[in-house]
């Protein structure tokens, strides 16, 4: 198998730059580059959020991607949908290792996006664990128990879900992208996380490769 790391040096580090000194107001959201990590992610969330959500929890920060090393044998058997260049994957590779510093969402930019810090995630799993305890009666029945197993089963699917996007990463000619896209439903082992690659169509972003890291 044929194993990537890279080490860091110098390179042209991909960022949406303000116009210089125009004098103008900042582009309103729908203007920005598709390049943004906010645009780039309210046009590909739906590739794990249910379409027919009118809104999602989404943790806030927004960590760096976890594709700083990879097997490039194993993504061609099980990860990737058509063939990409391991030139790209090497070069995405590059940028999410040189790409480390804390980020936060602006989640006045992302659609349907409701960003809670990490004690809101933390209490929401740990309520939704309560009430799947209770409902699945793994703990002794009592009432409270059972309060919280009705309480649980009564909430809006997407209240019943917490999302943790990394950033994207682009190559320089935007042509590719790739990002970790995650979610818990309990604070236990209910969910599932895999590192995304899509490369940029005319029709929009297309999914191009999926490699799972935990979960179902």
């Amino acid at each position: 198998m044929l194993s990537r790391r890279f080490i860091p040096h110098a390179f042209l580090l991909l960022s949406i730059v303000p116009a210089i000194l125009t004098g103008r107001a900042q582009a309103p959201a729908s203007a920005e580059s598709p390049l943004s990590k906010e645009a780039f992610v309210s046009a590909i969330f739906e590739n794990i959020v249910d379409s027919s959500w009118s809104t999602y929890y989404l943790a806030a920060e927004a960590p760096p991607c976890s594709f700083v090393k990879y097997d490039y044998g194993e993504w061609v058997k099980y990860g990737l949908m058509e063939m990409v260049p391991i030139g790209i994957l090497n070069e995405l590779a590059k940028k999410s290792y040189e790409d480390r510093k804390p980020l936060y969402w602006e989640d006045g930019k992302l659609v349907k996006a409701t960003c809670i810090g990490m004690s809101a995630a933390d209490s929401v799993l740990a309520r939704l664990t309560e009430g799947v305890a209770g409902a699945a009666g793994r703990h002794r029945k009592t009432a409270g128990h059972s309060q919280q197993g009705k309480a649980w089963s009564r909430l809006p699917a997407e209240e019943k879900e917490v999302f943790y996007f990394s950033r994207p990463v682009f190559t320089d000619d935007g042509a590719y992208a790739v990002i970790d896209l995650s979610y818990r439903c309990d604070a236990r082992e209910c969910g599932m996380g895999a590192t995304y690659l899509f490369r940029q169509t005319a029709a929009g972003w297309k999914l191009v490769g999926k490699m799972v890291r935990w979960g179902a």
